[in-house]
């Protein structure tokens, strides 16, 4: 009893020391912040533009994805749903029926993370897979939508 009563009065000695940890650690955790921005930014510059070449080259494949499957690699599954999202947002601004498509990114974006957090990253085959099923969901759910709007 006393030993978690010392633990619990040292945790708010902590909280209530002037600031003094926050002073410490707010560096650290403002430079995280930025650079998990950046690299949402990063993330929906590429799929922009990948997409934009896609569509104006009339390619079959939608490559809008290949910066948000980085972005979640990278800092987890909210950037990556966070960049899914504004990436069909700018996408809206030349192909109207982007838009629409927000929900199959994020669903890739969520869908990435779970395979992340498998840690099943390091097999090629795994991969393989990997790649086989999220396009085969995203394109099969796509398909429904594009129906959907016809």
């Amino acid at each position: 009893m006393y030993w978690t009563a010392k633990a619990l009065f040292s945790a708010s000695d902590i909280v209530f020391s002037g600031g003094r940890y926050m002073e410490v650690y707010s560096h650290r955790s403002n430079k995280g912040v930025k650079l998990r921005a950046l690299t949402i930014i990063i993330g929906i510059a590429v799929n922009v533009v990948l997409a934009f070449l896609s569509y104006k080259g009339g390619l079959p494949i939608y490559l809008d994805s290949i910066g948000t499957i980085g972005v979640v690699f990278i800092d987890g599954l909210f950037p990556g749903i966070l960049t899914a999202v504004a990436t069909n947002v700018f996408y809206a601004l030349f192909n109207g029926d982007a838009l629409y498509l927000g929900i199959v990114s994020a669903l890739t974006a969520i869908f990435t993370a779970w395979f992340i957090r498998r840690k099943d990253i390091y097999r090629v085959r795994k991969i393989a897979v990997y790649a086989a099923a999220a396009g085969f969901i995203s394109g099969g759910i796509s398909a429904l939508i594009q129906w959907g709007l016809l």
